[in-house]
């Protein structure tokens, strides 16, 4: 029960850290899905090119040249939504074509001889893609049983047993190596994730900071379709004289306080929010027209005011700058016209 309790308990963090890192996963399974198209293409060519010296490689050029067409085929069929959403499904292509390709030369073209390039894609194959690790097991066990059974009916008994013993070796070592490597790689995508957090983050309020919001609006022209729609300056009023009278510790847990509702409303609304500095905050907001982001932040306003620190009220400015109707090239000119607002 513990160590079912323990794998349970492994599993749920492993899928938290896969939802967490989605998007380097899928860079990385579109990158390995590209690589190893090429890799299969070459790996049909240097037969094809050396068939004029082998008479063995001459008979089975129909069949290379037949899987550079598939590989293509299936490059260019992922290039198309939805497949290129689904590369994890593109390597799964090319290693069963793969896969195919090396039963044929086991068990079809070369009955007298023990497999040898199977060997090696059991090895390969749970070490070329981020996928669920019970799910790249029974694909790579299914292509086991799957050989062994034709090279006991096509070898007989003797190299089919050599060939089951030999491939279940190298099976276990791509189970237990690509089983490793696939946790290992998801746990430094969000080692990376996390140091980028901290990088951007910042620490009193949770929010982005000013380094982020600038590397964001550097990002964006004026006239792209996804860029801000608004510009937002919030300040603390007499944030000073509130330090002052109360103290730094208690400034900090004001701030702090004002970081977790700014972070409600970006989860609530389309509006990020970023700290620029002291008591000064920073928002983007897209897709609203002016007097449904009024609404927004006099709601807002109102949360503000709410906000209980050492039984004092507290309020804040707030100026908008509507980037629609003002056609400048660049944001940190709105930042200037949002902050005199």
């Amino acid at each position: 029960m513990k160590i079912m309790s323990r794998l349970e308990k492994q599993n749920n963090e492993l899928r938290i850290l896969v939802k967490n890192n989605a998007e380097p996963i899928f860079l990385h399974n579109t990158n390995m899905f590209k690589t190893f198209i090429l890799v299969g293409i070459i790996a049909m060519l240097i037969p094809i090119l050396i068939s004029p010296f082998s008479e063995s490689k001459s008979r089975l050029i129909p069949i290379y040249l037949g899987s550079i067409i598939l590989f293509i085929l299936v490059f260019l069929m992922f290039q198309i939504k939805p497949f290129k959403e689904k590369p994890v499904l593109g390597i799964y292509l090319v290693f069963t074509g793969a896969f195919l390709f090396s039963i044929y030369m086991s068990v079809v073209n070369s009955p007298e001889q023990r497999a040898t390039i199977i060997l090696g894609l059991f090895c390969i194959f749970p070490l070329c893609l981020i996928d669920k690790p019970l799910r790249v097991d029974l694909f790579s066990i299914g292509v086991y049983l799957v050989h062994t059974a034709l090279a006991f009916i096509f070898k007989g008994s003797v190299l089919g047993l050599d060939d089951a013993v030999n491939s279940l070796c190298f099976l276990t070592l791509g189970i237990v190596v690509g089983n490793q490597m696939i946790k290992a790689r998801i746990e430094a995508f969000e080692t990376k994730r996390q140091l980028i957090l901290e990088k951007e983050t910042d620490e009193l309020t949770g929010l982005k900071n000013r380094r982020k919001l600038f590397q964001l609006i550097g990002e964006y022209r004026v006239d792209d379709s996804n860029a801000p729609s608004s510009v937002i300056m919030i300040d603390i009023d007499d944030f000073k004289e509130y330090n002052d009278q109360f103290g730094h510790v208690a400034g900090d847990q004001l701030l702090n306080q004002f970081g977790k509702t700014l972070l409600f409303y970006e989860e609530k609304y389309n509006i990020q929010f970023f700290r620029y500095g002291g008591e000064e905050f920073n928002g983007l907001a897209w897709g609203y027209p002016l007097s449904e982001l009024l609404r927004i932040l006099l709601e807002l306003k109102v949360s503000i005011n709410a906000i209980t620190s050492c039984c004092q009220k507290v309020s804040v400015s707030i100026g908008i700058t509507d980037c629609e109707t003002k056609k400048f090239k660049n944001y940190e000119k709105y930042i200037e016209l949002a902050d005199k607002a």
